[in-house]
């Protein structure tokens, strides 16, 4: 995983969420920019409930379903995969290179 530089503050803003980011990410799953102004990564994580109000009693097995297709997709082509750093199964939270700019 990069390593961000943590002696200033780092810029956290919701991927989809408003006008400045509006990535089109869709209803479910919260996702984070993260970057401490040169390196940037995305945080993902799967709820029970969406980011949009009304879903709700989601499964967060989407999460690990996700996770999974994508070391799969990795295996076969890993230059159109953004590099995955982590997954935390346990909160259901995978954390991956930010693609945004390619």
């Amino acid at each position: 995983m990069p390593e961000l530089d943590y002696s200033s503050p780092l810029t956290i803003s919701v991927v989809g969420d408003g006008d400045v980011e509006d990535d089109g990410d869709g209803y479910l799953n919260f996702i984070f920019r993260v970057s401490d102004g040169v390196k940037k990564i995305i945080v993902k994580q799967g709820r029970t409930t969406g980011r949009i109000e009304g879903f709700t009693n989601l499964s967060t097995e989407r999460t690990r379903l996700e996770y999974e297709s994508m070391k799969i997709r990795e295996a076969i082509v890993p230059e159109y995969i953004p590099k995955i750093y982590l997954y935390d199964e346990d909160n259901q939270i995978f954390i991956t290179e930010d693609v945004s700019l390619l």
